[in-house]
């Protein structure tokens, strides 16, 4: 089987199967779903959208959300890295997975943004 993208040095996550939620994903989950009964938000979609890159390159967006005045956003989750000297915190994900993220953020109509954990229970945000 011909390999697309570099395998990453270290250990290798398996994929999880379709429609399955990582833990990250679940707590952001459960977070959306509480901005949902506070009425911030109408609605979100996990795994709902997919866009093909390149011949053999896929995004699919973590989540798809609708604001309360109609208008759609895509959330991806990502794990926080402090800045160990600055103590800012920033998203950390894979080369190839921001490098994804950042080329759908080009090319589609409305935003997208970096969901990350900046401590336990702590969302913060960056608009791509």
């Amino acid at each position: 089987m011909k390999r697309r993208w570099p395998i990453p040095k270290g250990r290798v996550r398996p994929r999880l199967a379709s429609g399955q939620l990582s833990k990250a994903e679940e707590r952001y989950s459960n977070y959306l779903a509480l901005r949902k009964l506070a009425g911030e938000i109408t609605d979100f979609w996990p795994h709902q959208l997919t866009w093909k890159l390149t011949e053999g390159a896929h995004y699919r967006a973590d989540f798809l959300v609708m604001l309360r005045d109609g208008s759609l956003q895509i959330h991806e989750t990502k794990g926080g890295k402090r800045n160990k000297s600055t103590g800012e915190w920033k998203p950390f994900g894979e080369e190839d997975a921001m490098l994804k993220i950042k080329l759908v953020a080009a090319q589609v109509p409305f935003p997208v943004l970096i969901a990350f954990e900046a401590g336990k229970d702590n969302w913060q945000f960056e608009e791509l």
